[in-house]
């Protein structure tokens, strides 16, 4: 758990670091979508009253995220995009998150060795 937390803080000190670079039009559209999805998630979680089966709802729509941002056109993006490249960064560590919540350790593990 210390890890995510020390992952967590050291995405945040980069996202901020980077805050000033100027997206293009479509690496900003891929970013936003990511996000909305994100967001979704969170929705998912939330009403289904954070149960095992709301958790792995929402992990499975955050894999159909990286799945996304995993595309070539989208990973060429991700190149000249630093906001857009630490996106399966925050993706794997909310996916991880989700299934520690269900003590799905295994999954979790899955998650985070994914990290590159």
């Amino acid at each position: 758990m210390k890890n995510l937390i020390s992952l967590s803080v050291c995405t945040l000190v980069f996202n901020m670091a980077h805050a000033g670079e100027v997206p293009t039009a479509h690496s900003a559209k891929v970013y936003q979508y990511v996000q909305e999805m994100r967001k979704e998630a969170r929705n998912i979680v939330k009403s289904g009253n954070a149960t095992v089966e709301a958790n792995r709802k929402a992990a499975l729509h955050l894999e159909g995220a990286l799945a996304f941002l995993d595309q070539e056109t989208n990973l060429d993006l991700a190149n000249g995009n630093f906001s857009l490249h630490a996106k399966p960064l925050d993706l794997r560590l909310d996916i991880a998150k989700l299934y520690l919540a269900s003590n799905q350790k295994e999954k979790a593990i899955r998650a985070l060795e994914g990290i590159s």
